[in-house]
């Protein structure tokens, strides 16, 4: 082989390689959904009988927000970590599947395994996985306007977006948010912990308790950056502990499940008790479910 032939034999690769990658680029375009492909995955989804109340939709890859401006109505849950979300208080999980969408959808299909449905919708896809019948005996982000809050010695009652307000500092509440635990934000509740030696409590009387108390609880980015100390939430039910959710500042929403079995069909009086050696930038939040045992 001469060295000219030798030398072509060598660059070839290359040049395909780079010419493969300016044809992407030249037709990255035609490849962006639009509000028409995303009106067509909402017929998908009518189709399919999707309803807010009962089933999930999640975007992927979680940061587009393009579909919200066709679909923001049907609720949407955060498409972040969708793998590792604790999905009970769902019948059913629909996805609305762009590109670049392909590794988080790949680790659902790993969890859930393949989907029961798959349907193209123009540059989109709407996949769908039926899940274990719903199996939340109480969902306590739901019903955050119902509990007992104190903060320290005070009682938490000023109304605050549907929360508790507990003074006149703006961090002082426990309200139900979308909050920056994740990439691209959570439905969860905030609950800055108050300074050393003091407890937030936020409690509710006659929670119908199943065999698992499932707890997602982490900092949001701010605080995982400014928080000086771990936060701490002991939960228990009718004064007996349940367990401890303890988190390191960390940009991580990490899902804990408590043991409930010895609580089974009974209502009981649930507490999560809330402190911190170091509350300064502190900024915490949660999200809770009863799941299992007696419907």
């Amino acid at each position: 082989m001469s060295d000219r032939a030798a030398a072509t034999a060598l660059i070839a690769p290359l040049v395909a390689a780079l010419l493969f990658s300016w044809l992407r680029l030249l037709g990255a375009g035609c490849h962006v959904p639009d509000d028409a492909d995303y009106q067509a995955a909402r017929r998908v989804l009518e189709g399919q009988g999707f309803t807010p109340t009962t089933d999930a939709l999640a975007v992927l890859p979680p940061w587009s927000l393009r579909p919200l401006t066709v679909l923001g109505d049907l609720d949407p849950i955060s498409g972040d970590a969708l793998a590792e979300q604790p999905l009970e208080r769902y019948a059913r999980l629909f996805v609305l599947l762009e590109p670049d969408g392909d590794d988080a959808f790949a680790a659902v299909c790993a969890r859930h395994g393949e989907p029961v449905a798959l349907e193209r919708a123009g540059r989109v896809a709407v996949a769908r996985w039926d899940l274990p019948p719903p199996s939340v005996r109480f969902d306590f982000r739901a019903h955050l306007a119902e509990a007992t809050v104190t903060m320290g010695d005070a009682a938490c009652e000023r109304e605050v977006r549907g929360g508790h307000g507990c003074g006149g500092e703006s961090w002082r509440r426990v309200t139900r948010e979308w909050l920056m635990v994740s990439e691209n934000a959570d439905d969860a509740v905030w609950s800055h912990p108050p300074p050393r030696g003091e407890t937030l409590a936020i409690a509710w009387d006659a929670v119908p308790l199943g065999d698992t108390l499932v707890v997602r609880a982490g900092f949001t980015r701010e605080g995982a950056d400014q928080a000086r100390a771990p936060v701490r939430m002991r939960v228990f039910a009718d004064d007996v502990e349940l367990g401890q959710v303890t988190r390191a500042p960390a940009f991580a929403f990490i899902v804990t499940r408590l043991d409930t079995r010895a609580f089974v069909g009974t209502q009981a009086r649930v507490r999560f008790v809330i402190d911190t050696e170091d509350n300064d930038g502190a900024r915490f939040a949660w999200d809770a479910i009863a799941i299992g045992g007696a419907p």
